[in-house]
């Protein structure tokens, strides 16, 4: 999965207020894929500065907090940092 196709994919998602299962499915996808957790809080940062309202911004936010891991550990996609 490329940036673009992540980026537009996370968009939909949260412009319906999608919920955690479908942003993690998707963004678990791109790590499969190779994508970088970098590449992907930087691609949510990005749609947080373009959110049109509070709950898109939520979305967002609940997605950033998946990539970052600082969610539930079920619903890490990538492995956090070492101290």
């Amino acid at each position: 999965m490329t940036d673009d196709d992540l980026k537009r994919r996370l968009k939909v998602l949260v412009a319906g207020q999608a919920g955690w299962k479908p942003l993690h499915e998707v963004l678990s996808e791109f790590a499969l894929s190779g994508g970088s957790q970098m590449r992907a809080q930087r691609i949510l940062e990005k749609l947080l500065q373009e959110a049109e309202n509070q709950a898109v911004d939520d979305a967002i936010r609940d997605a950033l907090d998946i990539v970052t891991g600082w969610g539930a550990p079920h619903l890490r996609v990538w492995p956090l940092a070492a101290p």
